[in-house]
């Protein structure tokens, strides 16, 4: 039988359930008192808890538990897009195991910064109930930044996926990764030639197969590529 997760720091709250989680556990899930749930921070610490009553809502925790933390830490830069593509890629990236999004302006991008902060509420929560759906208890951070920020988000190992500029680069199920990896994604059209000079000094060009991807699919399949590192960790 599964047990349903919830986000919310219970033991800050000394078993006290959030009103909307309450909600929506009476009136979605049908659950009951006694009956066990699981609340996490979201950062790796989870209760094991019954709920004790729904007049007031409160629970009893059971256990408490720190996650491990299974690198590589994957942070994914992606151009703005079309906010649906960019909900896509922020879900799916979530399932496969990204720990960072980074949403940025590049020279081909079409979507202005300032429509994007609008909409990073929503966003996030596309990035709780993503978490929720695939029963992570880590939920990836998310940032809406300026180009000049970029250099901030570097990891170990910093790539890029573009073959616009370069004859031979690397595929990215080749590259040996440390323990953290930045892939940076670009928009339809890829990297003006100045972006490419400028980036080309601190990431390393790859490609993900053979053929030319739109861009939510290259930062699926990137995502995609660098979770089996993670997977190779764990089973390891």
């Amino acid at each position: 039988m599964t047990t349903h997760r919830f986000f919310q720091d219970i033991e800050a709250s000394n078993g006290h359930i959030d009103p909307a989680e309450a909600h929506h556990m009476r009136r979605v899930l049908r659950l009951t008192p006694g009956d066990s749930v699981i609340f996490s921070d979201g950062s790796g610490t989870e209760w094991d808890c019954v709920i004790r009553s729904f007049d007031p809502d409160m629970v009893e925790i059971q256990d408490k538990r720190t996650l491990p933390f299974s690198g590589p830490k994957i942070t994914l830069i992606v151009s703005a897009i079309k906010p649906a593509n960019l909900e896509l890629i922020l879900e799916k990236g979530t399932e496969l195991g990204v720990d960072q999004f980074v949403i940025t302006k590049t020279d081909f991008s079409q979507i202005p910064l300032d429509k994007l902060t609008k909409k990073q509420d929503r966003f996030e929560k596309i990035l709780v109930a993503a978490t929720k759906q695939c029963e992570r208890g880590f939920i990836p951070k998310l940032a809406i930044v300026p180009i000049s920020e970029i250099n901030s988000w570097k990891s170990e190992e910093n790539l890029i996926g573009t073959t616009q500029y370069t004859a031979d680069p690397e595929l990215l199920t080749k590259i040996d990764l440390g323990e953290s990896v930045t892939l940076f994604v670009g928009p339809e059209g890829g990297f003006s030639e100045e972006e490419y000079r400028q980036f080309g000094q601190n990431f390393t060009p790859v490609t993900f197969g053979l053929y030319v991807l739109r861009a939510e699919t290259a930062a699926i399949a990137g995502a995609t590529i660098l979770a089996q590192q993670k997977l190779t960790n764990v089973a390891g």
